[in-house]
């Protein structure tokens, strides 16, 4: 339980960290790419299990615990001490409540959805394997080939039209791609055959994730950052809660096939709803103006 605070209490400052000191029109990328790290991390941690595993389990708690003072040891050492910023003369400081921002609240229930697709994906995928007669442990290579296709498909969000496409547009066309991803989970029955929807399901997700915490913390109040990305981050202890129960229930319930599938059918109700409910990030709107502006 401890451990499991200390983990959630990281994740707002570090993501507020990056959402505040990065220019607006690289949020999207900048938090691809730590979404990246972590992906890559992943890699490593995966592969440190499988190396310590061969002698005692009990390493793997040494090793956590070194790798976190170590962490702990490079913010202390390399992160700049927080500074207060200079006096903005004539302007409004706006009050910090993130469950009264009705834009925030749309993109909380559609990120709860989302997080609850995500976490099928980590929790139920070695279950659905064993169901079809493959090794549980098959799922390892599936998260490498997740995690492997997130780092190398950051060059895609540097593409001209990815750039150009707003908030609403960009993550209805990545729940596009989650839910061809879980369609070809649905139809596969090899792992060869699994690799594939892994490999489009990713790319979604990567473009999920950039998009998704760029534009909370544009939606922020000014200094607000911490509290808007804090409130949006309950959407994955939703998800934790929930998704163990529902997708064991319904793997055993229905099968493997309908599973996917209903999570495939999730995933294009979500891109609709995105295109319908999704703010565009304010500065989005005020790049547009500008731009016809200056046309």
């Amino acid at each position: 339980m401890l451990l499991g605070l200390a983990f959630e209490l990281y994740e707002p400052p570090s993501q507020a960290i990056i959402g505040e000191s990065v220019p607006e029109r690289q949020r999207v990328r900048a938090f691809s790419l730590f979404s990246a790290a972590l992906a890559a991390g992943g890699m490593g941690a995966g592969l440190l299990a499988a190396l310590l595993g061969h002698w005692d389990l009990r390493w793997l708690f040494v090793a956590d615990a070194t790798s976190c003072t170590l962490c702990a040891l490079i913010i202390g050492l390399v992160l700049p001490r927080d500074r207060p910023g200079p006096p903005e003369a004539g302007r409004v400081r706006l009050p910090v409540r993130p469950l009264r921002d009705r834009a925030l609240l749309s993109i909380l229930a559609t990120g709860t959805a989302y997080a609850l697709i995500n976490q099928q994906t980590v929790m139920t995928l070695p279950l659905a394997l064993a169901r079809q007669g493959l090794p549980a442990a098959d799922a390892g290579l599936l998260f490498t080939a997740t995690a492997a296709t997130t780092v190398l498909a950051q060059p895609l969000l540097r593409l001209p039209w990815a750039s150009r496409l707003t908030a609403p547009a960009a993550l209805a066309l990545a729940h596009v791609l989650l839910a061809m991803g879980l369609a070809g989970y649905a139809l596969a029955r090899t792992l060869p055959e699994h690799l594939v929807p892994a490999v489009v399901w990713s790319v979604g997700d990567l473009m999920v994730m950039g998009r998704a915490y760029a534009l909370v913390t544009d939606l922020a109040p000014a200094g607000g950052a911490p509290r808007y990305l804090a409130a949006f981050g309950t959407s994955w202890g939703v998800a934790a809660t929930l998704a163990p129960v529902l997708g064991t229930q319904l793997l055993a319930r229905a099968g493997t096939t309908a599973l996917w599938s209903a999570l495939a059918a999730l995933c294009l109700l979500l891109a609709v709803l995105h295109l319908r409910v999704t703010p565009r990030s304010p500065g989005q709107g005020r790049r547009s103006v500008r731009a016809g502006c200056s046309g």
